[in-house]
């Protein structure tokens, strides 16, 4: 793994442990919790959803930490999960200020800044400008110039009508 890739293993980690810090209380106390942030009405069947979200979540985070440019795909779950996550919780605390306990800008404000530092610390491969994953295919084009490529060949009369392309068939 190349040193660019390095800020991205540590968001990743890091997102691990918050996940760890609130889906365990959501799992394991989610009553406790939910009157600790004044989480009214409450349900505690979506708690433990929610936590078990989290904990999914912040699991996938730590395996891809290893390698993140191999995992690139749950960092993008991971930033898609945040945007939707933060939109949900701000239209939530717009739209139903009174009804919405204090602790939703505490969730909105940790789904957002993990947002920004995914997107920020997106793994991303570069070979001498362009991308690992078309490095290949450029590399083979270069390599390969036009005078070798086969020419097509000519077919003869007969040919064409043997192969089911004759209109006296039809």
């Amino acid at each position: 793994m190349s040193a660019s890739n390095s800020p991205a293993r540590y968001v990743l980690v890091l997102h691990f442990i918050v996940a760890l810090v609130f889906a365990v209380p959501l799992l394991v106390f989610a009553y406790r919790f939910a009157h600790w942030v004044h989480w009214r009405p409450f349900d505690p069947t979506m708690a433990k959803m929610l936590g078990a979200a989290m904990l999914g979540l912040g699991i996938g985070s730590l395996l891809a930490a290893r390698d993140p440019l191999k995992h690139r795909v749950i960092v993008q779950m991971e930033i898609v999960y945040a945007l939707v996550a933060s939109a949900a919780v701000l239209y939530r605390l717009v739209r139903y200020t009174d009804a919405t306990p204090h602790f939703a800008w505490v969730a909105f404000g940790v789904t957002t800044a993990f947002f920004v530092l995914f997107c920020l610390t997106y793994p991303r491969a570069v070979v001498e400008g362009v991308a690992a994953s078309e490095a290949p295919v450029a590399q083979a084009a270069v390599e390969t110039p036009a005078a070798e490529a086969p020419a097509p060949e000519a077919a003869s009369p007969g040919e064409g009508e043997s192969a089911g392309g004759s209109d006296s068939q039809a």
